[in-house]
């Protein structure tokens, strides 16, 4: 059942990366300014493929952001209801870079087949993987011995569960840290990372899909080395306020440019750190009592994809006005991540911390 659930996981990588790669024939074809392309990853991703204006194309990505939206939150609540707490965080970890071989999908292979047919060619090759994801779920989540008649609850009732998590005092801190530290990777490979080569390196597409790949290796083996070496909930907090101090630092230092050289490593070292992810999941895992779990996690996760979305829209939009001022837009962008990324670092490190954290 966990891998049916991973599968979905790896193809909604791959849909909410494509724009990364697709960014300058799309901006070719229709036109589309920065904030356009910030619009467009931000809305996520079928109808697609059929589309002839911006707003199509908007279309098309809120209705693959429909499909994929259970994809991580059901496998991350089908490992906390059947393993022990102690691996929650070694086999979140274990999803999270599995589900980025989605992203390997999006660089040089899709790279490849954008050049030599269209970008149109790459959706129908992802559409066809949709449908055999949708099949893999549904023939081995039937499986499963189902209690939904004794579960089944109002949705007026889910929605009071959702309410009681967002009153907790300690929520806001972690939504806050939540809906940036995903959501600055996805605007660096998802969105900016070819803008940033081809306008800043005059990189070719091709050579722009092979270090998107290289990026999406390091974000697979991210968050199992993270997940690995969690340090467990008395050092946990500490640990990640650290980490997003210094993943702020290193979108500043993408932003103002080093060299060719310098700034592919360190886009594919960014990669790497975006796994300190699996550090947050554990931290929510923890903060709330077991009952609450489930919930805990939908209101994270939903912090985490509207902060993808807000996060690409507000960066092309802020990068369109730069551009009209003559100021490079990916430079422009990649300083308000980092920005962004540190606001939410300090609400993290101070708004309450959960009961009886010995950091709080």
């Amino acid at each position: 059942m966990l891998t049916a659930l991973v599968f979905v996981f790896i193809l909604s990588h791959a849909f909410r990366t494509v724009t990364g790669i697709a960014a300058e024939p799309l901006a070719i074809e229709f036109d589309a300014s920065p904030q356009a392309l910030g619009a467009i990853a931000g809305s996520f991703h079928l109808a697609f493929a059929l589309a002839h204006r911006v707003d199509m194309l908007i279309f098309g990505q809120c209705l693959l952001g429909v499909g994929c939206a259970p994809a991580l939150l059901a496998a991350m609540v089908l490992v906390s209801r059947r393993y022990p707490l102690e691996r929650f965080a070694s086999l979140s970890g274990l999803i999270l870079a599995t589900g980025g071989v989605g992203m390997l999908m999006t660089g040089t292979p899709l790279a490849w087949v954008i050049e030599v047919w269209s970008w149109r060619a790459g959706f129908g090759v992802l559409t066809v993987m949709a449908a055999m994801s949708w099949i893999a779920v549904f023939w081995f989540l039937q499986k499963e011995p189902s209690q939904a008649d004794a579960q089944k609850m109002p949705i007026g009732t889910e929605l009071r569960g959702l309410g009681t998590v967002i009153s907790q005092p300690h929520t806001l801190g972690i939504c806050c840290l939540g809906a940036v530290t995903y959501a600055a990777f996805m605007a660096l490979r998802g969105l900016w990372i070819g803008p940033l080569l081809t306008d800043r390196y005059g990189f070719s597409l091709l050579e722009v899909g092979h270090v998107a790949l290289a990026i999406s290796i390091a974000v697979i083996l991210g968050p199992y080395l993270f997940g690995r070496i969690d340090p467990g909930p008395n050092r946990r907090r500490k640990i990640i306020v650290w980490f997003s101090a210094a993943y702020a630092g290193q979108f500043a230092v993408l932003a103002l440019g080093r060299g060719a050289g310098f700034d592919t490593a360190l886009a594919i070292f960014t990669g790497l750190s975006a796994g300190y992810v699996t550090m947050q999941y554990a931290d929510v895992r923890s903060s709330y009592p077991a009952e609450m779990t489930g919930r805990a996690l939908s209101v994270f996760t939903m912090a985490m994809f509207g902060g993808v979305a807000a996060m690409q829209w507000l960066s092309g939009t802020t990068a369109t006005f730069a551009a009209e001022h003559g100021i490079e837009a990916p430079r422009t962008a990649l300083l308000f991540v980092s920005a962004t990324i540190a606001a939410a670092t300090f609400a993290f490190w101070r708004l309450p911390q959960p009961p009886g954290d010995p950091n709080g």
